[in-house]
């Protein structure tokens, strides 16, 4: 039987009454140097009723008074006042009454007993040393001076009538007042009545700091601020008056920070109303707050010009909710205006539909196209297409495109507009998006970012010769846009390998050296011009400089893997022979067969993620060689955003079964990720297997929570394969074949829908009409043909799902 496992128990400490004398001296002083006061205080407390020696006594006493001291403090700090005053109560009884008369005079003072401060300095003042006497005669009269009438009341009757808090008030009541009515003179000979060592003296500096700033003499009012000890009563508002006159934000922040007690104060030196003050303290307060910094507005409404509360009031409207149409300033307001604070009300309050309805009825309101209207009315469509791309429920992608389309109309001159349309119709229409870069092309001939979606549509319909011009026009323009750099090297590869099925061997050669010549960095690409000019030379018969070649490539590319996948890839893309194929096969699964490398798998995920078109074509070969080296990697550790990346991957190379386990992998480590989840619940739908309910419903509901947080992408991947799995749509594979069916016809003459602008260098005359985008390259000799023998394998439809047409 096993031993049964013994708790671990915390060991008590000795009460103090069992310790030595020696012992509790030690646990005091550690306490105390640990700021643990009470026990500090039950050890001092022992130690002083036992039987000590004058010194060792003298000694216990000094720190049981510092650890009262701080436990009495660490109570003032909670606000908890009134245990402190019972703890002084003790302190005193046990320690002395040294070092308490302050410690209580400060408590007064916080708690706002006034009179009982005042008659603890009456009675014990002389325990204080000299410079904490001044400190509190300064106080005192300042709260004599300009304090609230019932502390002032309290002080006076509490202090008797020789002392010089009051000996010294008429003379500082007298400067304070000639201040405030503007006579200067006056104030000086007050102020010369009032003795340097008077408690008015800091009151006095800083008078005449403030009477020099009003004559302009900044210096010198400075002087005298500095004068001031940072600790005075005074020293707050010395330190601030210079530092804040000529900065209005940090004057605001000084008076939010002060309270009605130095009102009187700040009313003769800021030349400011008590009135304007609470306003001032009230807008602070509500500054984050549109409805209750309205309320503000219209209570201080007499505090402030017509014109500016009206103005004020306009502008805080659509925080107003149903309150709106109350405000007579919304009553007086054209229609157009009452449609704009409407929508923006509306918006508010997330109410997107109506908002777009009242945008709507403000453009219909606005007077005839003036320049000024045309510009608002394009500002008005961009902002409905905003809203409407965060509500997906009401309004679809074309009611977007509408909006964006409408904008231009009105302001062409805006390049993020023409990028979002050209992006969203290309979910309709290629042709639509073809001529929507036309159009951004003559407005922005120079805008690197049009010339770059223009630079991939060409490469979209085959033109590749057309796509690396502008990729030239753009690294002229930007000689370290790598992106452009990048697209310039696969327009000269996708060229070489187009001359090559149409036969034209002698320009083949050329486009692979200027290839070679581009430097580029990135893994998928690096070393590819010499793996492609290699398998060129075999397809001619030059069997050891293309062995060479090849190799040059893997070397200059660096990883294990990457330039594997490529040849293999390119193998399948320039049709080279069967033998060839399977022999650099096999040294992709030998290099497969090593431990995965993190930036490898990144980077083959990524290309993943972007392939299209016949790229996805010959990838799709590739990736079964790849499975179990992904079914390793799936085991290495991920941040959160390189799991996305590699569940994105993993489902866009159709890796279901190695998605499943990663994804649920990172979904434990990453709970609050949805993402996660999601790719969970897509990897479960392969192979058209039937699925529980949970997590159909799951599906739904997670494709709702994904829209809310603007991740569209992954939402309709969940809403398609939901569909998929109901039978209730079209399989996406049968709507691009028809897609493609029926525009095939638009581009058989292959039209060229771009103006570029003249300076292009014109092509090689050797450029013939690209192919269509419609047809569809043979993946090899043998495509599409049925093997002697044997029979054609019934596939489920609904296994189709990323590679659409494969």
């Amino acid at each position: 039987m096993a031993k049964k496992k013994r708790k671990k128990r915390k060991k008590r400490s000795r009460k103090v009454s069992t310790l030595s004398s020696a012992a509790l001296e030690k646990r005091l002083e550690q306490a105390l140097s640990l700021e643990k006061y009470q026990p500090a205080i039950a050890a001092g407390r022992e130690l002083l009723g036992r039987d000590l020696e004058d010194e060792a006594a003298d000694r216990v006493r000094d720190m049981l008074r510092q650890a009262y001291t701080g436990r009495i403090l660490a109570l003032a700090e909670k606000n908890m006042l009134k245990e402190a005053f019972a703890l002084i109560e003790t302190a005193i009884l046990r320690c002395g009454r040294e070092g308490m008369t302050r410690l209580y005079l400060m408590l007064s003072i916080r708690a706002g007993k006034w009179q009982q401060a005042v008659e603890m300095w009456s009675q014990h003042g002389d325990e204080l040393d000299k410079a904490q006497r001044a400190r509190v005669e300064s106080l005192f009269a300042s709260l004599l001076l300009a304090g609230p009438e019932d502390v002032r009341e309290a002080i006076s009757n509490a202090l008797p009538d020789n002392s010089q808090v009051k000996a010294h008030l008429d003379a500082a009541e007298k400067a304070l007042d000639a201040f405030s009515e503007g006579q200067h003179d006056e104030a000086r000979k007050a102020l010369r009545d009032i003795p340097f060592r008077s408690p008015y003296r800091d009151f006095r500096s800083l008078l005449s700091g403030c009477i020099m700033l009003t004559e302009e003499n900044k210096a010198g009012a400075e002087k005298f601020f500095h004068a001031i000890s940072p600790d005075s009563a005074w020293g707050r508002t010395a330190s601030a008056l210079l530092r804040l006159r000529d900065n209005a934000d940090q004057l605001v922040e000084y008076i939010a920070g002060t309270g009605a007690e130095e009102d009187a104060l700040l009313s003769v030196f800021l030349g400011l109303k008590p009135s304007d003050l609470k306003f001032i303290r009230d807008v602070s307060k509500a500054a984050h707050n549109g409805s209750a910094l309205l309320d503000v507005v219209t209570r201080h409404g007499k505090d402030l010009p017509q014109d500016m509360r009206s103005a004020l009031i306009r502008r805080l409207l659509p925080y107003a909710g149903i309150r709106m149409p109350d405000y007579r300033e919304f009553r007086k307001l054209n229609d157009a205006e009452k449609n704009r604070i409407t929508a923006l009300n509306l918006e508010l309050v997330h109410e997107v539909e109506g908002a777009v309805e009242f945008w709507d009825d403000y453009i219909s309101a606005l007077p005839r196209d003036t320049y000024d209207n045309k510009l608002i009315k394009a500002l008005v469509f961009r902002r409905k297409a905003e809203l409407m791309q965060k509500d997906g429920y009401a309004f679809d992608r074309q009611d977007v495109l509408d909006c964006l389309k409408n904008s231009l109309e009105f302001d062409p001159e805006d390049p993020d507009a023409f990028l979002k349309a050209i992006e969203l119709s290309r979910f309709f229409s290629e042709k639509q998006a073809y001529s929507l870069i036309n159009d951004a092309l003559k407005q922005f001939p120079e805008n690197t970012r049009i010339l770059t979606e223009a630079m991939k549509a060409a490469s979209k319909r085959n033109a590749h010769k057309k796509a690396g011009r502008i990729a030239g026009k753009i690294l002229e323009i930007d000689p370290i846009n790598t992106g452009a750099k990048e697209f310039l090297l696969k327009s000269h590869l996708s060229h070489a390998a187009k001359l090559l099925k149409q036969g034209k061997t002698h320009l083949v050669e050329a486009e692979y050296k200027a290839a070679e010549d581009i430097d580029i960095r990135t893994p998928i690409l690096r070393g590819r011009a010499f793996i492609c000019h290699g398998l060129f030379l075999y397809i001619q018969g030059k069997v050891k400089k293309a062995g060479e070649l090849v190799e040059k490539g893997c070397r200059t590319n660096g990883h294990p893997v990457i330039p594997r996948v490529i040849t293999v890839f390119e193998a399948w893309n320039l049709n080279v022979s069967s033998k060839l194929r399977k022999k650099f096969e096999s040294q992709l699964r030998k290099a497969a067969g090593t431990q995965p490398v993190k930036e490898d798998v990144l980077e083959l995920a990524r290309w993943f993620t972007n392939m299209e078109g016949g790229e996805k074509q010959e990838l799709v070969k590739v990736i079964p060689l790849l499975k179990k080296y992904f079914s390793q990697a799936g085991k290495l550790d991920w941040t959160r955003q390189e799991g996305l990346m590699l569940c994105k991957g993993y489902y866009r190379a159709a890796l279901l079964v190695q998605l499943e386990k990663v994804a649920a992998r990172l979904h434990k480590e990453f709970p609050s990720e949805k993402e996660f989840e999601a790719y969970v619940l897509l990897s479960r739908t392969r192979h058209g297997r039937r699925m529980k309910n949970s997590d159909l419903n799951r599906m739904l509901d997670l494709s709702d929570e994904l829209y809310n947080e603007n991740k569209l992408e992954l939402a309709e991947e969940l809403e398609d394969a939901f569909d998929m799995l109901d039978g209730t749509t079209i399989p996406p594979w049968f709507t691009d074949i028809m897609h493609k069916f029926l525009n095939a016809a638009d581009m058989e003459d292959d039209s060229d829908f771009f103006d570029f602008p003249d300076d292009f260098p014109e092509g090689p005359s050797d450029e013939e009409p690209v192919e269509s985008s419609g047809r569809r390259q043979p993946d090899g000799p043998d495509k599409g043909k049925k093997k002697a023998g044997g029979k054609r394998k019934k596939v489920d439809k609904r296994q189709r799902s990323i590679f659409d047409l494969l």
